[in-house]
């Protein structure tokens, strides 16, 4: 993972909600969680592996347990060609997003500031799933909307979120 991608996300959550967002170790991930036929790991597995690695942050309910990945996910139980995260809001908030294709345009690779847009809009949608208890939005613009399908859905989407004040 880009160690300059995490810490503007930590700048960026300290700053505009306030938060102090703790930066875990790194880890690899086992080789056997890799579906060979796809070259892709299930993102739902890899989000409970979580708990495995940080047992005491997954099963703590003052924590939202997100981890960051370059490597590329699918659903097993969907039919999609590539997932762009996954995350459980209870009974353990936590998630898990890729950045694997946060890099691609149109016709071209995207800069770093696109890449970390991207990558900020759905660690806050997943942030306001887990920490603010807020609901999914069918508004494409809302940081909340609940039907990302794509990358240039990332782009639709507009921050802050819709916090009250102190929250």
């Amino acid at each position: 993972m880009n160690p300059e991608l995490v810490l503007n996300l930590v700048r960026y959550y300290r700053d505009e909600y306030g938060l102090e967002i703790g930066v875990l170790t790194p880890s690899a991930v086992p080789a056997g969680m890799t579906n060979p036929d796809r070259e892709q790991i299930d993102g739902e597995l890899l989000a409970m592996y979580l708990g495995t690695l940080f047992p005491a942050d997954f099963v703590d309910p003052n924590v939202a347990l997100i981890g960051l990945t370059p490597l590329d996910l699918y659903a097993e139980d969907r039919n999609w060609y590539f997932q762009l995260g996954n995350a459980t809001w209870a009974p353990q908030a936590h998630a898990v997003v890729s950045t694997y294709r946060m890099h691609l345009g149109t016709f071209r690779l995207v800069d770093d500031e696109r890449v970390l847009s991207r990558t900020r809009k759905l660690v806050t949608k997943y942030l306001g799933l887990m920490f603010y208890d807020l609901p999914l939005s069918d508004d494409p613009k809302s940081p909340m909307y609940g039907k990302i399908l794509s990358v240039p859905d990332l782009d639709k989407m507009q921050e802050p979120l819709p916090v009250p004040a102190g929250s």
